[in-house]
C-alpha cells in the first residue's frame, strides 16, 4: 500500500511538471533567470516609463523586469550609489555627480527635457529684466530652476539678490499657494505650472525657461533636464536584454506623447498622480528619447552653467567620455 501511495505521488509530480512544461512552450515564457530592477522619481519624472510599468516587459535569456517609483532625491542617491537597481531616471545633474563620485552609471539617453517657468499675477512681467523688486517662490534652493534663474538675469546685467526669494515650500505647496492668491509670482516645472493654470486663470505663464535657453543662442532645443543611466553590472552580464530595454523605454515615451489620456490613467493607477493633472500636464513635460552621443553637446552645454554657479552641484567637473553610453 505505502509503494502505491509513493507511486502515485511520483506519478502525480511527473505530471505537474509536465503541464508546467507545456505551459512554458505554450506562452513562451520561462521563469526569469534575473530581474531588471528600474528606479524612478515619483512625478513627471516618471511620466515617460508608465507603460514599462504596466506591461512589465520580458527580456531575452530569462531576464524579466520590474519598477519602482522613488518619493525622495536621497532614496534614489541610495539605490544607484549601492547598486541595488539595473536602471535609474533622474536629473541630468544628479547622475552626473552620482558618476564623477564613482557608480559608474553610465547615461543612455536624454528622456525629458526643460519644462520649467515663471507664473505671475503681474502683468508688468514681461522678461527676465522686470524681475528686479520682485517677490516670488521658488522651491528647492540651489536646485535646477534656481541655477537657471540665476543664469538668465545675470545675462541682463541683474543679480538675485534685487529680487526677492521664497525658497521656503515645495512644489506642490507653491501651487497650493498660488491658486489660493497667497503668492503672485512664482517658478515652478510641469505638472504644478499646469495645475496653476487650470485653477487660477489669472496666473499667466511669463517666462519660458526652455524658450529662454534657446535665445541665449546654447541650443535650438531645450536643455536636457532628465536621463536614465545603466549599470555597469547589467551592460556587462546582460547586454542584450539593456539595448531591449532601452527600445521599450523609447516605445513608451512615444507611446505616452500619442496617447496622453490613456497615460493619464496609467499615471494614475500607479500612484504618480491624479489622471486629471497628469493629461493636460503631458503636452508640456518634454518627454523625449535622445541617445546619449547624440545629446553629448547640449549635456555639456547645460552641466558647463550649472558648474559656473556651484561646481559640487554636477560632482565637480564635467563627466568624461565614459559617461556617455556608444
Amino acid at each position: 500500500m505505502k509503494k502505491l501511495l509513493l507511486f502515485l505521488l511520483l506519478l502525480l509530480l511527473f505530471m505537474e511538471g509536465l503541464t508546467a512544461m507545456a505551459l512554458q512552450e505554450s506562452t513562451g515564457l520561462e521563469e526569469p533567470d534575473y530581474i531588471l530592477k528600474v528606479a524612478c522619481l515619483k512625478g513627471p519624472t516618471a511620466f515617460g516609463a508608465i507603460k514599462l510599468f504596466e506591461d512589465q516587459p520580458r527580456f531575452p535569456h530569462g531576464v524579466s523586469s520590474s519598477y519602482e517609483l522613488l518619493g525622495t532625491v536621497q532614496m534614489m542617491v541610495a539605490r544607484v550609489a549601492t547598486g541595488e537597481v539595473d536602471a535609474a531616471v533622474l536629473p541630468l545633474n544628479l547622475a552626473a555627480k552620482l558618476y564623477s563620485q564613482g557608480s559608474g552609471y553610465p547615461m543612455a539617453a536624454v528622456v525629458g527635457r526643460g519644462m520649467v517657468f515663471l507664473l505671475s499675477r503681474d502683468d508688468s512681467i514681461e522678461g527676465w529684466q522686470d524681475l528686479p523688486g520682485k517677490e516670488l517662490a521658488l522651491a528647492g534652493q540651489g536646485a535646477t530652476p534656481d541655477y537657471l534663474l540665476q543664469y538668465f538675469v545675470t545675462q541682463q546685467g541683474i543679480s538675485v539678490d534685487q529680487m526677492t526669494i521664497n525658497y521656503s515650500f515645495t512644489a506642490p505647496q507653491i501651487a497650493q499657494n498660488a491658486i489660493a492668491g497667497l503668492v503672485n509670482t512664482v517658478i515652478v516645472p510641469e505638472p504644478f505650472a499646469t495645475m496653476i493654470e487650470l485653477k487660477s486663470p489669472d496666473m499667466l505663464r511669463r517666462l519660458d525657461f526652455q524658450q529662454s535657453w534657446i535665445d541665449q543662442g546654447l541650443s535650438d532645443q531645450a536643455y536636457p533636464m532628465t536621463v536614465v543611466v545603466l549599470s555597469p553590472l547589467l551592460l556587462e552580464d546582460h547586454p542584450q536584454a539593456a539595448e531591449q530595454f532601452l527600445k521599450a523605454y523609447e516605445d513608451s515615451i512615444l507611446w505616452v506623447n500619442e496617447n496622453s489620456q490613456q497615460a493619464a490613467l496609467l499615471i494614475e493607477k500607479f500612484g504618480v498622480m491624479s489622471a486629471a493633472l497628469a493629461e493636460p500636464a503631458i503636452k508640456n513635460c518634454n518627454l523625449v528619447y535622445v541617445p546619449a552621443l547624440k545629446a553629448r553637446d547640449d549635456i555639456e552645454e547645460y552641466l558647463q552653467v550649472l558648474r559656473d554657479f556651484n561646481p559640487s552641484s554636477i560632482g565637480g567637473n564635467l563627466p568624461d567620455e565614459g559617461f556617455y553610453l556608444p
